[in-house]
């Protein structure tokens, strides 16, 4: 159970981060640092 308490929590922050960061601004300059730890993410959970 903990780990779908993690996954929940993980899709609210991702939620959360594409509703709120709708401007392009904050997202270039966020992109570069989401997408390593998207990456991060996914070789954390294949593993």
């Amino acid at each position: 159970m903990e780990i779908l308490d993690f996954f929940k929590v993980l899709t609210l922050i991702i939620t959360f981060y594409y509703l709120f960061d709708i401007s392009h601004v904050t997202r270039n300059k966020s992109r570069e640092a989401w997408d390593g730890y998207i990456h991060w993410f996914i070789e954390f959970v294949n593993s």
